[in-house]
């Protein structure tokens, strides 16, 4: 886990539309700038007469800025709360309650001891499929991260996670068409595999990168970088109306990636469909697979149960609960922990 969650204001830094009803906030806030970590989410009050809405609205923490006290959701315009969240301006204020939940369990690079370790919250202690250390930090081994839609959100983060470690990645971006992607520009790229849309590598960015402003499409130019030995970083982008991208789903994309082998594990966030399939593939190729789920919250702390979703029966004769709480339990967990059929 990471720290405890506060209730706490969070100021508006930037609230700027990234595409159809698609929206990117940057908040300031340090205590969350400083303590999230990837997969992780903040439950926000829209701000409005009392108790209306009267419940908080559940985010991915999609990136932070320690050095700012800043962090960074995207969110869709779905619902009347959401509206009211675009309408913000900077210097406005939020009640925010955070960081909250379980968030990803990531690879460690190297051979033993927790050096190069990635990640907070290693499950191996509690019976889960721990990864373990992998690697040498050589970019050999990869990881591949899945994306529909806004799913990208937490995804984000986590790659930045993944860039420091040394272990490189595939990330497999999909949506309906090009003008629904979102975040492109916030992914870290390296002199390596396929550039953002573009065809080409693209400039590797430092240890530890700030919020990139700008379009949500990357520029269509970019050089080539000199003398990168840093993990090796691949994009891909795919859309159902082939307008960016490849043609087809980003399930489509994930099975040649996996059929190419050397992937120790896969991460995923997005519609229910895309998760069910994407742990199909997982169990077909052999490769461990961990969905962040998104669920409609009350508490997003555990204590209402209003957000819980079944278990597998292989997980519940492993001790684990017949039920498990989106807020408290995930929202990221093992595909073999969930019974994925039931949830979207």
């Amino acid at each position: 886990m990471g720290s405890a969650p506060a209730a706490s204001t969070a100021i508006v830094l930037e609230n700027r539309q990234v595409g159809p009803g698609c929206y990117r906030m940057r908040l300031e806030n340090e205590y969350i700038a400083r303590c999230a970590v990837p997969g992780q989410f903040v439950h926000v009050r829209i701000p409005g007469p009392p108790l209306d809405p009267l419940l908080r609205r559940p985010f991915s923490v999609c990136q932070v800025e320690p050095s700012h006290g800043a962090f960074l959701i995207l969110y869709q315009v779905v619902g009347r709360g959401t509206r009211m969240l675009s309408t913000l301006r900077p210097g406005d204020k939020l009640d925010v309650l955070g960081p909250l939940g379980r968030g990803f369990e990531m690879l460690r690079v190297g051979g033993g001891g927790n050096e190069g370790s990635v990640g907070n919250n290693s499950r191996e202690s509690e019976g889960g499929n721990g990864i373990g250390s992998v690697g040498s930090g050589s970019g050999t081994v990869k990881v591949a991260l899945v994306a529909g839609g806004l799913g990208i959100a937490p995804l984000i983060m986590l790659s930045h996670a993944i860039f420091r470690s040394g272990v490189g990645f595939v990330f497999v971006v999909g949506a309906r068409s090009g003008e629904l992607l979102a975040g492109l520009d916030l992914i870290p790229r390296a002199s390596c595999g396929n550039a953002l849309l573009s065809g080409c590598p693209a400039n590797p960015e430092p240890a530890s990168p700030g919020i990139v402003q700008g379009a949500h499409l990357p520029p269509s130019g970019c050089d080539m970088a000199t003398g990168y030995t840093g993990p090796c970083c691949e994009v891909q982008v795919v859309t159902e109306d082939g307008s960016v991208g490849r043609r087809g789903l980003v399930t489509d994309a994930l099975r040649d990636v996996l059929a190419g082998g050397d992937i120790a594990c896969a991460y995923a966030c997005g519609p229910a469909g895309m998760l069910r399939e994407v742990a199909r593939l997982g169990e077909a190729f052999h490769v461990p697979v961990q969905v962040s789920l998104e669920a409609r919250m009350a508490c997003g702390l555990g204590a209402c149960l209003g957000c819980a979703v079944k278990a597998r029966e292989a997980a519940t004769r492993s001790g684990r609960a017949g039920y498990l709480r989106v807020c408290a339990d995930g929202p990221v967990f093992w595909a073999e922990e969930v019974d994925l059929d039931g949830i979207g």
